[in-house]
């Protein structure tokens, strides 16, 4: 992407009701369209995941991008973005490049859908390789097309050293609707990024048969998921009222040790307290 940037251009968002001139810091990004609840669904999971166990980095959702590439401009949007060491604190209605010094994310993702697959797997992805994005992945949360990449699909385009994409692509899930059942089937970013992907079958359906599938993002060299805010505070609780358990049964087991033993010395101090009484009888 070139650094000299045009300052004649003026981008305007298609997907704001108000112009950029009324952008603030604390704007709030207006959700464009979905397609479906799994598509949604996935965008809203995956924001999660990615602001929750990474807030030093950047996550964007559903937001316009611009940029410039070869002097022209770009206006690209994505589902999700992910930036890396990149501190933005105040909420975006979209994200202009040139304000950042140029930067583009490290990855991005895009659901695909019936309206937009075609061109995420294709024009979209031409676009990424030109602005030089590492990673570009896509997906299908559930059966769009069946004669062309049916489900469970993911797939990967990363830039090599030339700076041109290679794909790869992933078609066997790893975990079926929670259970771990292909360690293997995962793609894993070459330390790049702090994290792999792999798909996931989920319990629901869609459209009363179709399997619905997500993106999970897993520990490094690890079949270990990342978990939802949710979850984590979900798996906190469950820890703290096992420590809290743990804690009642030694609290309990020291009571009963403590009422054996004041048991047993009232026992003792009776046996003395008799013997006494039976030596003074035979002293008399």
């Amino acid at each position: 992407m070139q650094d000299n940037i045009s300052k004649e251009v003026k981008f305007i968002s298609t997907r704001h009701a108000s112009n950029e001139k009324k952008e603030s810091k604390t704007s709030v990004p207006r959700l464009g369209r979905r397609e479906s609840e799994p598509h949604s669904e996935n965008i809203s999971y995956i924001h999660d995941i990615l602001k929750t166990n990474f807030p030093e980095h950047r996550v964007m959702w559903d937001l316009h991008h611009y940029f410039y590439y070869n002097g022209e401009p770009i206006n690209i949007q994505f589902d999700i973005s992910f930036f890396l060491n990149l501190k933005i604190d105040n909420q975006l209605s979209s994200y202009h490049a040139e304000k950042y010094n140029n930067k583009v994310p490290d990855i991005v993702i895009n659901v695909l859908s019936k309206s937009t697959w075609r061109k995420d797997l294709l024009e979209n992805a031409v676009i990424c390789e030109n602005l030089g994005i590492k990673y570009y992945i896509v997906f299908f949360a559930y059966e769009v097309s069946p004669q062309f990449y049916p489900p469970p699909f993911l797939r990967v385009y990363h830039l090599n050293n030339s700076g041109k994409y290679e794909s790869s692509d992933i078609t066997e899930i790893m975990y079926d609707k929670g259970a771990l059942i292909n360690s293997k089937a995962k793609y894993h970013l070459e330390n790049d990024l702090p994290f792999d992907v792999a798909l996931e079958r989920i319990q629901e359906k869609y459209d009363k048969d179709k399997d619905i599938f997500k993106i999970i993002f897993l520990k490094p060299n690890s079949t270990q998921k990342y978990l939802m805010e949710k979850e984590i505070e979900k798996e906190r609780a469950d820890k703290e009222k096992e420590r809290a358990d743990k804690e009642k049964e030694r609290a309990d087991k020291e009571k009963e040790r403590a009422d054996k033993e004041k048991e047993r010395a009232e026992y003792a101090e009776k046996l003395v307290k008799e013997l006494k009484e039976k030596l003074l009888q035979e002293k008399r």
